[in-house]
């Protein structure tokens, strides 16, 4: 029996908010294992707070037939028991106290064998983007999950020269560190999505009327100085001003992150660029889809990522990425997306402008897109199951 626990994932769900990057890659997990093992031979598990420990569901607990929303069903809950056959895969970044104790316990005293999914080392290798309590709290708590893990997986090659780095004397000697390249397939709460085809015209739905009739241009993910935002915004500027307005909007889809940028702040407040920069929080896996669908491309001029899942959404759905050369970027992108060094704003602009204004280049770019190069949810989770077998 293969167990995922999915303590963070039922809470976060449970309070009505939308999938981010862990909650999806969590997600897509038990998605995907379900579709290779079956029913009778995955379960999740969660946190029970009144009883201190863990209990087991189907996964169909956890996988939604709603295509706008996930959400937890109502389902039998059972105390698991633990064998030495089974598998214990833990996906989520837990900063509750309460739970990482339960999964100290857990693991310490089970035959199971426990398989600690680390995304990235971000904290570790750039503290100066984070507050220093959560850099503190990275180390301590993630160094305690790598050592109690008897196996350690992670998503690019990147990562696991990080986590060897930072993390060598907590995994000693022998412990294996195993590469599961994320899957590229863009999962609305875990159902597949189309692509649209060159002929149709995307439905207009639930996107916001100021980009109905407007070409855009897309950026996925926390708006933070990690995520390049402020260069992006910049760059929107200058290109709008050389063009006298003709750029396409940029679309930023994501919440703040623990800091707010000067130039966020102004573009929140409107005085600055309000025609041409639209910002969307809290967006539904529906929205996301149609926004893939009618961009024209997307940009992720990240500067440090453990993987980067919106350049395989963008990629999947069939849209051109600007894509930054950074960490572990080109693993995501292969070689099928435009890269440019973030450091240098004068290539990277003079790429951006070919993308907007160059439409025949636009369009070879996204022919070339096909998705038999690209990896599925259920080639990861294959991938994944053979990590958990081995």
């Amino acid at each position: 029996m293969i167990y995922i626990d999915v303590s963070q994932l039922s809470q976060w769900l449970a309070k009505g908010r939308h999938l981010t990057g862990i909650q999806r890659l969590t997600l897509n997990c038990v998605v995907g294992l379900h579709g290779i093992v079956g029913s009778d031979n995955v379960r999740v598990i969660i946190f029970d707070s009144a009883s201190n420990g863990f209990k087991a569901a189907r996964a169909e607990y956890i996988i939604s037939t709603d295509k706008s929303s996930a959400k937890v069903c109502e389902t039998k809950m059972e105390n698991p028991v633990f064998g030495p056959g089974d598998q214990i895969l833990l996906t989520e970044w837990i900063f509750s106290e309460r739970i990482s104790k339960a999964l100290f316990d857990l693991s310490s005293r089970v035959e199971a064998k426990v398989f600690q999914f680390v995304h990235d080392c971000i904290p570790l290798a750039r503290p100066d983007l984070f507050r220093k309590y959560l850099v503190e709290d990275f180390r301590r708590k993630m160094g305690l999950a790598v050592a109690q893990a008897d196996v350690v997986l992670t998503n690019s090659e990147y990562s696991k020269q990080d986590i060897l780095k930072f993390f060598g004397n907590e995994l000693g000697e022998g412990k294996e560190v195993q590469v599961v390249k994320l899957a590229h397939e863009f999962l609305a709460c875990g159902n597949p999505v189309a692509a649209v085809e060159p002929s149709e015209v995307p439905r207009l739905g639930k996107l916001p009327k100021a980009l109905a009739q407007r070409p855009f241009v897309m950026m996925v993910g926390t708006l933070e100085e990690r995520k390049n935002t402020q260069l992006a915004l910049k760059l929107w500027r200058r290109l709008q001003k050389r063009h006298n307005g003709a750029a396409p909007v940029l679309v930023l889809v994501g919440s703040y992150g623990w800091h707010k940028l000067g130039l966020l702040a102004a573009v929140i407040a409107g005085r600055f660029f309000s025609r041409s920069i639209y910002h969307l929080q809290n967006c539904d896996d529906e929205t996301l889809s149609e926004l893939y669908r009618r961009c024209q491309f997307t940009i992720y001029l990240s500067k440090y990522e453990g993987w980067g899942l919106p350049v395989g959404e963008s990629m999947w759905m069939g849209k051109p990425v600007l894509c930054s050369n950074m960490t572990s970027l080109p693993e995501a992108g292969q070689d099928l997306v435009d890269y440019v060094d973030p450091e240098d704003s004068v290539a990277t602009f003079a790429a951006l402008e070919r993308l907007c204004f160059d439409k025949d280049y636009r369009e070879a770019k996204a022919a070339n897109l096909k998705r038999d190069k690209l990896r599925s949810v259920r080639e990861f989770a294959q991938r994944l199951f053979e990590a958990l077998r081995s």
